[in-house]
């Protein structure tokens, strides 16, 4: 399934070994991959068959892009044909989803897709969907928490101006106890569910580095080079460890990405102003808070920040920001790169790159993630509060 040989050979003796013990296949991570390749190995009756068959197990998740494609080009009004195909050839050539899923090989493309549709069910008001979509989204992966303040924000708004009664946000709600325990139900009846606790507790104590592989801030302003050799409990200056600088940026600039959202809200509560949140403050929330947690938290990979890729794909084509989208993407592509060094076996001017210049030096990238970020901020102020994509 995997083009990286360490992560092929994990997710296999991962899914393999849930065929004899089913919590082995958990690990570090939460339930929804781990029931997706156990399920798919018990098509298998040996291990060599298992591997030699994965390929179409990584199928379904292009499968998966396919569809976040065609949901993206759904969602973009009045597309005459000439600016069909090119939104089309524009999706289909996104560097970062392809190097994402097909290059490496990884599974994040599920996540991103269910953070989406998350963003979609939300501002069409199908909020059960909301919380099933989530609930789901948290039990692939939970760092989806990071997305909860938008979506509260957004439907106490909806509660203020009397598009929603407490009654039907109760009622709403309810999707999720019943989705956690639909979601846990294997490993409730197998009575392994205090063992499951104990195991996903790795998913908050394992990676304890700074950055592993998340060219970020911590790249412009540590001395240190070798940040996944470093604790994020380390002192970072003065009485601050990495850690706690990590949640404190963070909590702030994500404070300051939704600040106009706030305002909305605030005013429509105090001031009985009853303004309708701009659909495109929304997408723009979800874009920025999965660069924030990148870019300012420590105990990140290289990956985390990839469910921005499809709404700013949504933002670009939209308002037909097409260079900006290239560069906007182009940088997760590169810091992929960086790491993988997939196109280095290719010899040439590929092996030039690595060698001869600085393109993937993760300050320079950290730089252009920090621009990306500054850009998207500016973009907040263009966002006339009644427009609706």
């Amino acid at each position: 399934m995997l083009s990286f040989h360490s992560d092929f050979i994990s997710i296999a003796d991962w899914s393999w070994d849930g065929k004899r013990d089913y919590l082995k296949t958990f690990g570090i991570y939460m339930p929804i991959i781990p029931y997706i390749v156990s399920m798919y190995s018990q098509l298998f009756s040996s291990y060599t068959d298992y591997i030699h068959g994965a390929v179409f197990l990584k199928a379904f998740f292009i499968l998966i892009d396919a569809f976040s494609f065609s949901l993206v080009i759904a969602l973009i009004p009045n597309l005459n044909p000439r600016r069909f195909w090119l939104t089309l050839f524009l999706t289909l050539i996104n560097l970062s989803l392809i190097y994402n899923t097909i290059f490496w090989g990884q599974v994040d493309t599920l996540h991103s897709a269910l953070i989406f549709c998350s963003f979609v069910a939300l501002v069409t008001n199908r909020y059960k969907l909301v919380w099933l979509l989530f609930t789901v989204a948290i039990f692939t992966k939970i760092v989806s928490v990071i997305f909860l303040p938008i979506i509260g924000i957004y439907i106490i708004n909806e509660l203020v101006c009397n598009h929603l009664s407490i009654k039907q946000i109760v009622i709403d709600f309810a999707v999720v106890p019943f989705a956690v325990v639909l979601i846990l139900s294997p490993i409730i009846i197998s009575g392994a569910l205090p063992e499951y606790i104990e195991i996903t507790k790795g998913v908050f104590s394992d990676y304890d580095a700074v950055s592993a592989n998340a060219f970020n801030i911590y790249y412009l302003i540590s001395n240190n080079t070798n940040l996944i050799a470093v604790s994020s409990s380390t002192t970072l200056f003065r009485s601050f460890t990495y850690a706690q600088f990590g949640l404190l940026t963070f909590s702030v600039s994500m404070f300051v990405c939704l600040l106009p959202i706030i305002k909305i809200v605030h005013g429509n509560i105090f001031l009985n102003q009853r303004k309708e949140i701009s659909l495109e403050l929304v997408l723009l929330a979800f874009i920025i808070i999965p660069l924030l947690f990148f870019f300012f938290t420590t105990k990140v990979r290289e990956r985390f920040a990839h469910p921005y890729l499809l709404s700013l794909t949504l933002y670009c084509f939209y308002h037909k920001r097409y260079v900006f989208w290239i560069l906007g993407t182009l940088v997760y592509a590169l810091q992929l790169e960086a790491v993988l060094k997939y196109t280095k076996v290719w010899g040439g001017i590929f092996i030039s790159l690595f060698d001869e210049t600085n393109l993937y030096q993760p300050t320079l990238i950290a730089v252009f993630f920090l621009v990306l970020i500054v850009c998207l901020f500016r973009e907040i102020d263009k966002v006339m509060p009644q427009k609706s994509l």
